[in-house]
């Protein structure tokens, strides 16, 4: 996990697609996240599953860390499949 928090939770599975289906991925803050890093999410979480990136897509998205300047690394090197 990239916060160790999933994006979102709920107390039954049909109030969690609801949630799902009517809100924004938001990032929390106290977690500097680059640009690059948060669109590959958005891309990952896309509710439209066509929209969505597909595994090919995923392998080739460059990763370059995921951390803004001045951060700890957090082990998204890792991610990188090239």
């Amino acid at each position: 996990m990239l916060y160790g928090l999933c994006p979102y939770e709920e107390s039954t599975i049909p109030k969690l697609i609801t949630m799902i289906d009517n809100s924004m991925l938001r990032f929390p803050a106290s977690v500097k996240i680059s640009e690059n890093i948060k669109n590959l999410m958005k891309k990952m979480l896309t509710i439209k599953y066509r929209e969505r990136i597909s595994p090919q897509e995923l392998i080739k998205y460059p990763i370059e860390g995921g951390k803004t300047e001045g951060s700890e690394s957090n082990g998204l090197s890792v991610l990188n499949f090239n």
